[in-house]
């Protein structure tokens, strides 16, 4: 697997002498970060649990559930999660490979159409419940039942077959080859809910499940949603010890107020996602862990008939007349990397056959006078989060669009319910993001655009754009990696989809005490090895 620059650290900080290019959750190589890890290993840090130890997260958002189907994917619980319920394979951002954990191993066959996984032996819940290959099957079935928020089903369509061969072994055969299948058991689906936990009462369970649920470091002590979620270490971890007794996650809304928290010693952790503030950290020698996302920043457009959107025309005059660097002044300070394409300058897919839209105002009024001639009556809403920088996207698309002729209302939510009323396909024109990472690009862009997803937000169908979707799948080299996401992106601006304008970096920000912290995919972090460096 090639090596890139996924993550950053800043070398200031670097407590080992070691640094190589590497990526947790994707593998970059284009854009332009350096990596390592976050400390020693865990038996250096600790011997057993260190009484009243405690690290102070500051999320993104808060997670809906704590049950993997009912959260929105790794950005938004995705580390939560993890901490409670351990994950089968985990990307380990030196070596540049997916590592087994609670698996033994993960093999292909030739062509990578079937992948059979072995789980260690002798691991359990804490109630006596075995970890098992069945257990496994079902607990990804779960992924694909009615109601789920998890963006996980838009990949596992993949899955032709599952069989159990015995009580450790799981075989799965896929419709087409993948070669980075890895990933599926390092996301939510590698998360194994106990099953036999869950109890009569679905959503009492994603509220407070029991210590029984999962197999990671902590357990839940206390889940007031919204404001505060509590873990406490276990003592029974199959990977101890497990250093830091108490996982605190809180919701500071920004990224500014969560990284002023960080500052002012309220936090010891924080979640950010705004190109400003990174580049105050940067400033300020802050230890972190990035990653740039490919379509990371977009505006989604709603396609199902009776939307705004379901006329070609309004989405042409949408992306005609978006200027991504009056966005990035405004919202961004200059700070965004920019462009009107999946594929963003220094991504691992960038190519000579990498197009964009362009800004151009005439052709906006004249594609607006085109759809206002068949019916359209101009008027069109723009949902976003209500917290920076999202406020001002919003506020920007909002006069941009309207220069052209639209007539814009503009609605800020909350960033939980905002992420709820996409999902439900409640909205005309929404802030949004694919956050494509270069080895999370391919489950991305599929659950994102292809027609046969239950996680496609924006109700775009176009059997072309599944043909180079499967085709980036399948392909066996990064040159034709390259040329089949050139196609899904010509596809992407023929149709006018959306309309991206810039890659914004998400990850984290930490105090130099924390140590040990580990990333993987999808923006999740794993804390089974952090402690507090005293």
């Amino acid at each position: 697997m090639r090596r890139s620059s996924w993550f950053r650290l800043a070398v200031l900080l670097l407590p080992v002498s070691l640094l190589a290019a590497a990526c947790g959750g994707s593998d970059d190589d284009g854009q332009a970060a350096s990596s390592s890890t976050t400390g020693p290993p865990a038996e250096e840090g600790c011997d057993e649990t260190v009484p009243g130890s405690q690290i102070d997260y500051g999320v993104f958002a808060p997670t809906a559930s704590l049950d993997p189907p009912f959260v929105s994917g790794g950005l938004v619980g995705g580390t939560e999660l993890a901490s409670v319920y351990d994950v089968l394979m985990a990307f380990d951002p030196e070596t540049n490979e997916y590592e087994p954990k609670l698996a033994e191993s993960l093999e292909p066959n030739d062509d990578h159409t079937q992948w059979t996984l072995k789980l260690r032996e002798g691991i359990s819940y804490s109630d006596g419940t075995p970890l098992t290959a069945q257990m496994v099957s079902d607990s990804m079935d779960r992924l694909l039942q009615s109601g789920v928020r998890n963006t996980s089903g838009g990949f596992l369509g993949t899955i032709s077959s599952k069989t159990v061969v015995d009580e450790l072994t799981l075989d799965v055969t896929l419709s087409q080859p993948w070669v980075d299948f890895p990933f599926v058991f390092a996301d939510e689906p590698g998360m194994v809910v106990n099953v036999n936990a869950i109890g009569d009462d679905p959503e009492a369970f994603g509220a407070q499940p029991p210590d029984a649920a999962g197999l990671g470091p902590y357990v839940v002590e206390r889940n007031v949603p919204g404001e505060e979620l509590v873990l406490k270490a276990r003592s029974d971890y199959w990977d101890g010890p497990v250093c830091v007794e108490t996982l605190r996650f809180v919701f500071v809304p920004g990224s500014q107020g969560t990284y002023d928290a960080l500052r002012s010693g309220q936090l010891d952790v924080g979640f950010v996602r705004d190109s400003v503030v990174w580049a105050a950290a940067r400033d300020n020698g802050e230890q972190e862990l990035s990653d740039p996302q490919d379509g990371g920043a977009l505006l989604l457009v709603n396609h199902d008939e009776g939307r705004p959107g379901s006329n070609p025309k309004v989405r042409e005059a949408m992306a005609l007349a978006v200027d991504e660097n009056v966005i990035n002044d405004r919202a961004y300070g200059g700070d965004l990397l920019t462009s009107k394409s999946l594929v963003q300058p220094g991504s691992r897919y960038e190519s000579d056959d990498i197009d964009a839209f362009p800004t151009d105002v005439d052709r906006a009024r004249a594609a607006l006078d085109e759809a206002k001639a068949d019916g359209f009556d101009g008027r069109i809403e723009v949902v976003c989060a209500n917290v920076p920088p999202t406020t001002e996207v919003a506020l920007t698309t909002e006069a941009l669009l309207e220069a052209v002729g639209f007539d814009v209302t503009v609605s800020t939510k909350p960033t939980a319910e905002h992420i709820g009323q996409i999902i439900q396909g409640d909205y005309d024109v929404a802030c949004w993001g694919i956050n494509a990472g270069a080895s999370t690009a391919p489950t991305a862009w599929r659950s994102n655009l292809h027609s046969g997803s239950p996680s496609n937000r924006a109700g775009y169908a176009n059997p072309a754009m599944d043909a180079a979707l499967d085709e980036f799948f399948a392909a066996p080299d990064e040159d034709a990696r390259k040329a089949a996401v050139a196609e899904v992106n010509r596809i992407y601006l023929d149709d006018f989809v959306g309309v991206p304008f810039g890659a914004p970096e998400e990850g984290i920000v930490f105090t130099p005490e924390v140590k040990g912290i580990r990333p993987t995919v999808s923006t999740i972090f794993l804390f089974d090895k952090a402690y507090l460096e005293q």
